[in-house]
C-alpha cells in the first residue's frame, strides 16, 4: 500500500535513513534545488526544515555514522558537499574531503567502522570511493572490479 506524502514533490528519488530511532527523508525541491528534510512520526511525514547552505541539482543521500546523520549531495558547482545533523542542529555543508567533482548524485553508507561515499568522476568514466574514519580522515580509491587494496 502506498501512502502519499502530502504537499511534497520532487523530480528525483528521495533518500531515507534511520537516525535515533526516527525515519528521516531528504529530497530536492524542484523550484529552488533546496534540500528539505522530513521526519516520520509513526503516522505521518512532518516537514522538518531544510539543510542550510548549498542547493543540489541531483538527489541527496543520507547515512547514519558515529551518532550523526550525514547528508551528501552534489552542489551547484559539481563538488560533493557533506553536512551533519547531531540531533539538534544541521552543520553547514562543507566540500567532502578527498572528493572531486561529479555530474551525478553520490551514494553513501556506513559499513564497519567507516563511512563510505561513492561517486562518478566529473567525466563519468571512473567510479571513485572515499572512506572516512570517525574523525573524517579519509582514503580515496578508484573502484576497479577484481582489484584489492
Amino acid at each position: 500500500m502506498a501512502i502519499k506524502v502530502k504537499n511534497v514533490g520532487t523530480p528525483l528519488s528521495p533518500a531515507v535513513a534511520v537516525f535515533q530511532n526516527t525515519l528521516y527523508m531528504a529530497l530536492r525541491r524542484p523550484e529552488n534545488n533546496e534540500v528539505n528534510i522530513l521526519r516520520y512520526d509513526g503516522r505521518t511525514w512532518v516537514e522538518f526544515g531544510s539543510v542550510p547552505g548549498k542547493g543540489t541539482p541531483s538527489q541527496p543521500t543520507l547515512a547514519t555514522f558515529q551518532s550523526k546523520l550525514y547528508l551528501a549531495a552534489r552542489g551547484e558547482d559539481n563538488h560533493i558537499y557533506l553536512a551533519a545533523f547531531d540531533g539538534a542542529n544541521w552543520h553547514l555543508p562543507q566540500i567532502a574531503p578527498g572528493t572531486g567533482k561529479t555530474l551525478s548524485a553520490p551514494a553513501m553508507v556506513q559499513f564497519g567502522s567507516l563511512l563510505h561515499l561513492i561517486y562518478t568522476s566529473e567525466l563519468g568514466y571512473r567510479v571513485l570511493w572515499v572512506s572516512f574514519n570517525p574523525k573524517l580522515k579519509y582514503r580515496t580509491y578508484e573502484v576497479k572490479p577484481g582489484e584489492t587494496d
